[in-house]
């Protein structure tokens, strides 16, 4: 059985999930606005102070998570993976999913 994740690792999980929309963005519309929030996430997340190319940053030892064992995209993936098993447990919970909308 899985265990329970805390509030904290959650919001943390959705926080990475925003970031890697945020290199999405880059690579979808390459402007100039998606390359600056980008910066702004390798500077403030992970104290980069120039611009990486989203593949050598992603698949780069990830220095604060998994004790430097995991690239920065299986992190990501981590976070996604994270998110969706905390959905299912929500909606295979008893009573959880009904939202208060069954009869």
């Amino acid at each position: 059985m899985r265990r329970r994740v805390s509030l904290h690792e959650e919001v943390a999980d959705a926080r990475s999930i925003d970031d890697l929309c945020k290199i999405r963005n880059y690579l979808s519309h390459g402007s100039r606005q998606a390359k600056s929030t980008l910066e702004r996430v390798y500077q403030d997340k992970h104290q980069i102070n120039r611009f990486v190319e989203p593949g050598k940053f992603l698949f780069a030892i990830d220095r604060q998570h998994g004790q430097g064992r995991l690239t920065r995209l299986q992190v990501y993936l981590d976070a996604f993976s994270n998110a969706a098993k905390s959905m299912q447990d929500f909606l295979l919970a008893p009573g959880g999913g009904d939202f208060g909308l069954a009869p």
